[in-house]
């Protein structure tokens, strides 16, 4: 009876073992700290990837009323080309923090991500 018992007990033991060892190999693959920030990195990248895009609308926008802007006007024009200036200096430095960004992610290891 005590030799049936061993062989119960070390039958567990090893079972217990083998699937605690699944679940280990299981839960490095998805870490819910690693997934909690690619996902923070993700969101991080796809606002500034907004933010681009209103920079690129802002900086369109802002070439239109350069052109219709009365020849007479010329402060007016003054102003929208400084402001040109500033946007397109803001959108260059906002594709380099986007290439930064996603640079971050690929070396940060997050698994499986598409940009």
């Amino acid at each position: 009876m005590k030799i049936f018992f061993g062989i119960l007990f070390l039958f567990f033991f090893i079972a217990i073992n083998c699937a605690s060892s699944q679940d280990w190999h299981g839960s490095v693959i998805d870490n819910p700290i690693l997934t909690s920030r690619c996902q923070e990195l993700t969101e991080d990248r796809n606002n500034k990837v907004i933010f681009k895009q209103r920079l690129m609308a802002i900086l369109k926008r802002n070439e239109r009323l350069q052109k219709i802007a009365p020849a007479n006007k010329l402060k007016v024009k003054k102003i929208l080309e400084i402001n040109h200036r500033r946007l397109v200096r803001e959108l260059y430095l906002t594709k380099l923090k986007l290439t930064n960004m996603e640079e971050n992610i690929i070396r940060k290891g997050c698994p499986g991500i598409i940009l």
